[in-house]
């Protein structure tokens, strides 16, 4: 919905002869593409949301999960969200009903599933919980 430019003076540079490319159409591309992108990915969630009979989980008490959310990400199924800071747990996700949880609640629950959207943690973040947690976790990454 919005595309933000970031600039600064440089008193350095003589700036009579500079010609500023109007970027606006690539940026607001990059922007669409990104908005497609996560509504084909939240369609697909959902078709998987709404034939699993597991626990479900949603990684991430930040902006990936609040995105998912607000874009159309079918929440009936979803019990909470994980994540590892332990600053965030205990608290509800902002603008949702949904409390933060440790992802060391799956310790013990086989039919989990767990969708992980956390860009270039989720390596990181899958290893974890599959071999420090529980390995029989269903893990959906993008």
């Amino acid at each position: 919905h919005s595309i933000f430019y970031h600039v600064c003076k440089d008193e350095s540079i003589n700036t009579q002869n500079i010609v500023l490319k109007n970027e606006y159409e690539k940026n607001k591309k990059l922007f669409l593409d990104m908005k497609k992108y996560y509504q084909e990915k939240i369609l697909y969630l959902n078709e998987i949301l709404e034939n699993t009979t597991k626990k479900v989980y949603l990684f991430g008490a930040h902006l990936f999960g609040q995105y998912l959310i607000f874009q159309g990400l079918n929440i009936k199924k979803i019990i909470n969200i994980l994540d590892n800071n332990p600053s965030k747990q205990e608290k509800r996700l902002y603008g949702t009903k949904f409390i933060v949880k440790s992802p060391k609640i799956l310790k013990d629950q086989d039919n989990s599933l767990v969708i992980l959207n956390a860009g270039v943690y989720n390596d990181e973040i899958e290893k974890d919980i599959l071999e420090n947690i529980n390995n029989k976790v269903q893990i959906i990454r993008f």
